[in-house]
């Protein structure tokens, strides 16, 4: 059986397409990457322990190497420190944050936010320890990504 000149085209279109799509789609993937890789990154320490008990305590650090201790905490507990990010050049700066680590769970921050030209914007970083929590140490960090 013999296919057919006009079968014979439409799965070559159809190859074409599919593999135009492919194509599309890893274009799309690396301009994405690419500004991120050209964004200027930092990145700040973040530690917790959850304790037994009814226990609420930060830490401080004292060699102030980019870090914020939320030390212990106890189920049911939070605790909030704030972080102060200039934006000291012309016009709006955009800034994504990432939380990496095992301490991703507890932490909360604004996902992304804008700070306007030669300004200050405060950003509250909360760690919330909820019920189920396990105990132990938790470590990580957040990273500012700023475009």
């Amino acid at each position: 059986m013999s296919i057919s000149k006009k079968e014979k085209t439409k799965r070559a279109d159809l190859v074409f397409s599919i593999i135009i799509l492919f194509l599309l789609f890893i274009i799309v993937f690396l301009l994405l990457n690419f500004f991120d890789f050209f964004s200027e990154k930092h990145t700040v320490k973040l530690y917790l322990e959850v304790v037994e008990g009814n226990f609420l305590g930060v830490g401080f650090d004292k060699d102030k190497t980019n870090i914020l201790n939320f030390s212990s905490l106890s189920h049911g507990k939070s605790a909030t420190m704030d972080i102060f990010l200039n934006n000291n050049e012309t016009g709006d700066m955009k800034v994504k944050t990432k939380v990496k680590g095992n301490i991703k769970e507890f932490i909360h921050i604004e996902d992304e936010f804008n700070i306007k030209e030669f300004s200050e914007k405060k950003i509250g970083v909360t760690a919330v320890v909820n019920d189920s929590a396990l105990f132990g140490s938790y470590e990580g960090e957040i990273e500012f990504i700023f475009n």
